[in-house]
């Protein structure tokens, strides 16, 4: 606990007062080493030896690894309909990723040192120093859906040894306890964009236990892994944004560049409408207190609003490509426009 109190004071903060469910029963095997019940099937997670099964389990995930990686062979095939440079040089890699596979054998082994590694169950910790032994890793995810779990593994996993030598090393440790698969899953995704995409997107994944969370979980990353590498733009879209923000840099356009609200400002009324079933289930409230309140209208929602004579006061766009005026210039007359203000990025 001292070790998290220095490492991690909100996991101490949180398991100093933590009480586990009435279901909780760790106990003493006969050689003196520590057991849990599984609250799912009421059964010991480990047997009479942990340490010896633990040490099997390890050897056997270093020897035959689950890993995921992305396969981007598709990229040979992939069609420029919009003739960009950015989709021709993708499919340049595409044909080097290829020949690449077809020549070279398949990795199956796991490196002293691997980029990054999901451990999924704690449990009681047995196996952590383990696989620390065996792997050097830049980025470890600790995955516990149960909390009673982690705070049994308190009294077994030789906590303060794990964390010095995660910090000995420099490794980058996130600790997911107690939530969800799909926040986990989320946890991962917001900080692999905090990192970079390489620090996830070949990963080494250990199950410590069987349960249905983490069976959900490894589902959900199986289906969803394609998702590490992408939403990172691409080169055309590069240029464009830093040739529209120096033009606009030039036209010296209204910029908002503070965050603070004027005082008289900080209670007044605003709307913000999107397109869907709530803005017709709510169009009459709008267009009652139109002239009470600001009225932000995210983008075809303009349309919405003017055909029932609400003109809103900003219209928000923020696409930068050529559809964008298109939209605007077909479904909003130039009388209306003139009477709104655009609210946009600025690579507009």
């Amino acid at each position: 606990m001292q070790a998290f109190a220095q490492y991690y004071p909100n996991i101490y903060e949180k398991f100093s007062v933590h009480q586990p469910n009435e279901k909780f029963n760790l106990f003493v095997n006969p050689d003196g080493s520590a057991n849990l019940i599984d609250y799912e099937t009421g059964v010991p997670i480990y047997h009479e030896s942990p340490a010896e099964q633990v040490a099997t389990l390890v050897d056997k995930y270093h020897a035959q690894p689950i890993i995921f990686k992305r396969d981007f062979s598709y990229l040979k095939s992939v069609e420029n309909e919009s003739n960009f440079s950015h989709v021709e040089l993708l499919k340049e890699v595409g044909d080097i990723y290829v020949s690449a596979s077809e020549a070279l054998p398949a990795r199956v082994e796991i490196d002293n040192c691997y980029p990054s590694l999901v451990v999924l169950g704690i449990g009681l910790g047995y196996h952590i120093p383990k696989i620390l032994e065996k792997t050097t890793t830049e980025y470890l995810y600790l995955l516990e859906p149960n909390e009673d779990y982690f705070f049994a593994s308190l009294f077994s996993c030789p906590w303060y040894e794990v964390l010095e030598t995660i910090s000995q090393r420099s490794t980058v440790l996130h600790l997911l306890v107690g939530i969800s698969e799909k926040d986990s899953f989320n946890a991962i995704y917001e900080n692999s964009r905090v990192h970079g995409s390489p620090s996830i997107i070949q990963s080494y994944f250990i199950e410590h236990y069987p349960s249905s969370a983490i069976s959900s979980f490894s589902h959900q990353i199986a289906n969803s892994f394609h998702q590490f590498s992408m939403g990172y733009g691409f080169f055309d879209d590069a240029l464009m944004s830093v040739a529209h923000s120096r033009a606009n840099a030039i036209k010296s356009h209204n910029v908002l560049n503070s965050q603070t609200v004027p005082k008289a400002l900080e209670d007044y009324p605003v709307f913000i409408v999107a397109n869907g079933p709530s803005l017709d289930d709510d169009i009459d409230t709008i267009k009652a207190l139109s002239q009470q309140g600001l009225i932000v209208a995210c983008n075809s929602a303009s349309r919405s609003l003017l055909a029932h004579g609400v003109v809103p006061d900003f219209h928000v766009a923020l696409e930068r490509t050529r559809s964008t005026l298109d939209f605007i210039e077909y479904a909003i007359p130039k009388e209306q426009r003139e009477k709104m203000n655009l609210l946009t990025v600025n690579v507009m």
